[in-house]
């Protein structure tokens, strides 16, 4: 059985979010496994009252072992490209950096469904399951290939690289990937059609507080949040976040 996970990580610089995530799925999946390591790439975006340094100390509370790139300027399609290419595991975790891990994630059984080659990712679904009605009695499927928090398959993440665009969105550029009507490739969802929320976005409110926006990929010239101009910051905003940050922390604790 496989012991070692890469997991890769497109963050920005914002701290105490990316604590949350980490926390979340160590406690709830990661510790399972007896070597970890992290690929994560930085861009420099985010709370201008921190730095890139202050998100790797994060880091080195969770990881040994941390691949690191810090570029001049933010892209998302960029960073998405970039960690995937330093993948070494058979399999790997991919994750945001805004992703909250809700239940447990039973190392054994992933390991098992990616005994069929079929299977390219294994999705920690961000909804209900029940939203997709693709199912028979071994999996539940998903409608396309995601890039929600995921087991994918090192190779088939190796043919995607062949082709990938760092003009596109990460996601939508590979849609047209069908899985449905492709007997050799299926992306399904962790656990039974009834479980819903494996995962939540924790990012949200952080980004309503700082007054940060996402542009499309696809069609900006930005590749990551723009920040709105001359937008103060809101004490009702401020606050929503604090509460929601304190009561996720408590959870995990």
């Amino acid at each position: 059985m496989l012991n070692n996970l890469d997991i890769t990580m497109t963050a920005t610089i914002r701290p105490e979010v990316i604590n949350l995530t980490l926390k979340s799925f160590f406690k709830r999946f990661l510790h399972q496994f007896d070597s970890t390591r992290l690929i994560i790439n930085i861009d420099p975006i985010g709370d201008e009252s921190h730095t890139v340094d202050d998100v790797i100390l994060v880091c080195k509370r969770y990881f040994k072992t941390i691949i690191v790139n810090t570029p001049k300027t933010a892209s998302f399609p960029k960073a998405v490209k970039w960690c995937w290419e330093q993948v070494e595991s058979e399999y790997f975790l991919h994750l945001e950096d805004d992703w909250l891990l809700k239940k447990i994630i039973n190392k054994d059984l992933v390991l098992k469904l990616m005994c069929d080659d079929t299977i390219k990712s294994i999705r920690f679904f961000l909804s209900r399951n029940s939203k997709f009605n693709l199912i028979d009695e071994s999996y539940c499927y998903s409608n396309a290939f995601s890039l929600n928090p995921s087991i994918m398959r090192k190779d088939f993440i190796e043919d995607l690289l062949l082709r990938f665009d760092i003009n596109l969105d990460p996601e939508k550029q590979f849609s047209d990937i069908d899985s449905n009507s492709n007997s050799k490739i299926k992306f399904i969802l962790y656990g039974e059609k009834s479980d819903g929320y494996f995962t939540i976005d924790i990012g949200t409110k952080w980004r309503k507080f700082l007054k940060f926006e996402k542009p499309n990929i696809s069609l900006s010239k930005t590749k990551s949040w723009n920040r709105k101009a001359l937008s103060p910051r809101n004490v009702k905003d401020f606050i929503n976040y604090k509460i929601h940050m304190f009561y996720w922390e408590h959870i995990l604790t």
